[in-house]
């Protein structure tokens, strides 16, 4: 980083000096401006951009770059005029969807409250509807025992539903601090294996704060986390959590972010056993790879603590997704059409042997996870989603052994 840092202040002298041989070359004023931007020398480049303007007042590209700049330091209303500006001169593709985005992060930026969702119901289907193991011959006091063939894996049918909502607060200032507030809920009933219905909601909410006064640069958010989860119709655990996400901005196409939290779960239902404390921290970057495309990782890790000490586990792991959106083309829709896609591979080692499975062996599973979802956006916030998803995990203790192919289709109102 410091020879980066170097070789641009090299290029920046080079381009100042070429400019004072030049005075009246916008291509050069331009030039030396961007590379100020990436030293962060907002100024600089706020001026010579505005001296440029005045050669060429309606040069699209100087306005872009000029927006930029007053986007990094806060000025979102002059940003705007900037980009609007860009757009209304006449951009290249690429760089009017750039121009676009700016103005869509300027509005969500410059309203004090601001609340966004998404609710989604709709048919669907999988091949493990029961969340039963993939055969009949499990362990049982570590000696082979067989299950009857319907407590295996099982097709069915369902109706899911899911809704998210974002509140977001400005704490006022120049840079992204603000208050967000984060509520999910899920459900997924079938019509006849009721063994796997799921029913999940959680809360979260937390200040993001910036650790100085600019837009970029480093971000923390603590907050706290209550969440319930019921499956088979019964309540199964209920969570209270606290943590904190890190995050640092380095431009307007790369962060890297981390997450650090513990969590307090209390099972229901005779399942004491399993009260815990589970401990987890991510680390990741995401990258807008080019206009409409997003792509992020990260490595997590995780340890269970049980109060009966009977389940102590830890896991870690790998996980990816990417978001492409793109313009469909077809005069009736009104929004970008958005393809995705996550991949997430876990590894997780018991401590102990479980007694009544297989007292000689603790368990080990490995876990495979791949997803894709499109979803077509019509009108006024209406459209239709599309999801597939496969989960396998394979267990040293055939107990455990899980597959399971999974599809959707949804009607979803995004506001």
């Amino acid at each position: 980083m410091a020879d980066e840092s170097e070789q641009l202040r090299a290029q920046q002298a080079e381009l100042y000096q070429q400019m004072l041989a030049q005075p009246s070359d916008p291509e050069l004023m331009v030039a030396y401006a961007r590379t100020s931007v990436e030293l962060e020398d907002y100024e600089a480049a706020i001026a010579t951009l505005e001296r440029a303007l005045i050669y060429e007042p309606d040069e699209p590209l100087t306005h872009l770059e000029l927006g930029v700049a007053y986007f990094r330091i806060g000025s979102y209303k002059i940003a705007e005029y900037h980009f609007g500006a860009a757009r209304a001169g006449g951009l290249p593709p690429d760089l009017d969807s750039r121009a676009a985005l700016y103005l869509e992060e300027i509005e969500a930026r410059t309203q004090t409250s601001r609340l966004t969702g998404v609710a989604g119901f709709g048919l669907a289907y999988s091949t493990n509807a029961n969340l039963g193991p993939k055969d009949e011959l499990i362990s049982f006091l570590g000696l082979p025992a067989l299950i009857p063939s319907s407590a295996t894996s099982q097709p069915d049918f369902g109706v899911r539903a899911t809704l998210g909502l974002r509140h977001t607060y400005d704490l006022g200032g120049s840079n992204t601090d603000a208050l967000i507030t984060e509520f999910g809920a899920y459900s997924l009933h079938y019509f006849d294996e009721t063994d796997g219905d799921v029913d999940v909601v959680a809360f979260t909410t937390g200040p993001r704060l910036s650790l100085d006064n600019s837009a970029y640069g480093p971000k923390a958010r603590p907050f706290i986390r209550l969440g319930h989860s019921r499956v088979s119709n019964d309540a199964l655990y209920s969570e209270f959590g606290v943590g904190v996400d890190g995050g640092l901005p380095v431009n307007d196409t790369f962060a890297a972010f981390g997450r650090l939290g513990v969590d307090r779960r209390e099972f229901h239902n005779g399942l004491s056993d399993f009260d815990s404390f589970v401990l987890g921290a991510e680390l990741g970057g995401t990258l807008r790879a080019a206009p409409g495309v997003q792509v992020s990782g990260g490595l997590f890790a995780a340890a269970e603590f049980t109060d009966s000490n009977d389940y102590d586990n830890q896991e870690i792991g790998l996980r990816a997704a990417a978001d492409y959106s793109y313009a469909p083309g077809i005069d009736m829709v009104d929004g970008l059409w958005t393809l995705s896609g996550h991949a997430r591979v876990t590894k997780r080692y018991y401590d102990d042997p479980d007694p009544v499975v297989d007292p000689t062996r603790s368990r080990d599973d490995t876990e495979f996870n791949i997803g894709a979802a499109h979803l077509f956006r019509i009108q006024e916030g209406f459209g239709i989603r599309l999801d597939a998803d496969y989960f396998n995990r394979n267990s040293d203790i055939p107990n455990f052994d899980f597959d399971n192919l999974t599809g959707a289709l949804s009607v979803v109102y995004e506001f």
